[in-house]
């Protein structure tokens, strides 16, 4: 019981690091719409706001209603907030090792790798 309330501190404490790491980063340009996006894609994430039952509808759900709260609207569409949601979701999953969420965040990179190339494809 011990160690596996320690494995979870563990586990919080080391997405707690990965997301100091990446605040930092992210606050030089936190008034751009992206970073809002970014920083959203990291609420969402310690938020648990999605499973991995459904997992592309209620990323785009959470996006959406990200996107729909945010004082960005009207500075970026929403397919691009999205698409910046989604890339962060990865990077997420880059800086914590994917270790412990590896499960989540697969179908995500397979995912936005689809999303790529079909806006690839429509925008030629």
């Amino acid at each position: 019981m011990t160690q596996h309330l320690f494995m979870q501190e563990y586990i919080v404490d080391k997405y707690q690091a990965a997301y100091a790491k990446r605040l930092s980063k992210l606050k030089s340009d936190n008034s751009s719409p992206k970073a809002i996006a970014r920083l959203c894609a990291w609420d969402s994430f310690f938020n648990q706001e999605f499973e991995l039952q459904d997992l592309e509808y209620q990323m785009a759900d959470v996006a959406r209603q990200r996107y729909e709260q945010s004082n960005v609207k009207n500075d970026i569409s929403f397919k691009a907030f999205k698409r910046a949601f989604y890339n962060e979701s990865i990077e997420i999953y880059n800086l914590t090792d994917g270790a412990a969420i590896q499960k989540v965040f697969t179908p995500l990179i397979m995912l936005a790798t689809a999303w790529i190339v079909f806006v690839c494809s429509v925008s030629n």
